[in-house]
């Protein structure tokens, strides 16, 4: 079973929608792969008190992927508990502000995705995600989030994360989050646009990373 977790200290990055996202793209893939065997393959974490991807996935008219909202004392044992029941992925989504809740869901996975939108304020606030990913020397991706397609701002964040050496997840612009609102991702509603298609993209690198070519 093989663990990303989303951490931000900034609230606002798209944590919520990234992991809703990436979780219906392994869905499919585990389906693609292994037709009905594949279902309930892949499951999501919310950690997030305020409970966004609960209230994304009781919106949704769709099968899977499984939804669990433990107590952080649950955590490891939701996850053994997963793991036996031969779950693939799992996606978990963080609150921000929370250190304790970002450094265990940074502990238990197997990579960290940290989301970091356009903006110096921005760029600032997300160097204390980065500091504690290298505290506890976990694996991490960078992944450029939400700017206008060919602005700017969004060429400057990319252009500022490979000076600084960060690794780094190819950029999704802001049209990927509207269909949240459904119950339903972007690759679900609209598979053939640009912005489901960077999506993709930021699956297939991080299905890479992990070592599921």
């Amino acid at each position: 079973m093989k663990i990303t977790s989303l951490a931000a200290h900034k609230g606002g990055v798209g944590k919520t929608m990234l992991t809703a996202s990436l979780a219906v793209l392994a869905q499919q893939d585990c389906e693609d792969e292994e037709g009905e065997l594949g279902k309930g393959k892949v499951a999501m974490f919310d950690l997030d008190p305020q409970g966004s991807l609960t209230a994304w996935y009781n919106a949704r008219q769709r099968d899977g992927p499984i939804l669990v909202a433990p107590m952080l004392r649950t955590l490891a044992l939701r996850l053994y508990a997963l793991n036996r029941k031969g779950v693939r992925y799992v996606f978990i989504d963080t609150p921000p502000g929370h250190s304790e809740y970002i450094a265990k869901a940074m502990n238990v996975a197997h990579l960290v995705v940290v989301p970091v939108r356009p903006g110096e304020l921005d760029y600032k606030a997300v160097q204390r995600t980065m500091q504690t990913v290298l505290f506890w020397e976990e694996p991490y991706l960078a992944l450029p989030n939400g700017g206008l397609f060919r602005s700017r701002a969004m060429g400057e964040l990319v252009r500022r994360l490979d000076a600084d050496g960060q690794d780094r997840l190819p950029p999704v612009h802001h049209r990927v989050d509207l269909p949240l609102r459904s119950g339903l991702t972007l690759t679900e509603t609209q598979p053939n646009s640009a912005g489901a298609q960077e999506l993709r993209n930021v699956w297939a690198k991080i299905r890479e990373r992990l070592g599921e070519r």
